[in-house]
């Protein structure tokens, strides 16, 4: 008997997401959420009510583009960065990265009051002029390949206020 894409999202919040991985009911929400959300723009665009839409309605595909709707056309990210804002020490962020990348992300923080410390992991080097990914400004700057320790050492630099 297959179960309905219904009962697997109704065992999915009662057993799995409380029972088996502990998460607080906070979190279930946010999942909640989100998955209902999902929902809705899958019956959209399928054209279906949400009650009879099927496991092979959630395609990756769909997937894929309901997280570029929340990040590009929701602007999640930065919603999201905002109401958490007190509560980051410390934003990491590789330099290359699709739709957006570290250098952005840093020209966009750095302006915040007070200053976000920001630390910026790249395999090219910070001295490559000219490189699209190079930034303008002085940012602290992690080269890849690293090591657990030489992460934990440059962290603790940047929050101690050294770079």
């Amino acid at each position: 008997m297959t179960s309905s894409l219904g009962s697997l999202v109704h065992s999915f919040f009662t057993d799995y997401l409380p029972l088996q991985t502990g998460l607080r009911l906070s979190s279930i929400r946010s999942y909640r959420d989100t998955i209902r959300l999902f929902l809705c723009v899958v019956s959209g665009q399928r054209r279906h009510p949400i009650s009879t839409l099927v496991l092979d309605d959630l395609t990756l595909e769909r997937v894929l583009a309901f997280l570029k709707h929340l990040e590009q056309d929701r602007g999640n990210l930065r919603t999201l960065f905002y109401a958490h804002e007190s509560e980051i020490d410390l934003v990491i962020s590789d330099s290359v990265m699709p739709r957006l990348g570290g250098v952005e992300v840093y020209e966009a923080l750095r302006s915040r009051q007070p200053p976000i410390r920001f630390l910026l992991a790249s395999g090219y080097s910070p001295t490559s002029l000219g490189h699209p990914h190079h930034p303008t400004v002085d940012v602290p700057f992690l080269r890849k390949p690293w090591t657990l320790s030489e992460l934990a050492r440059r962290i603790r630099a940047v929050l101690d206020g050294g770079a």
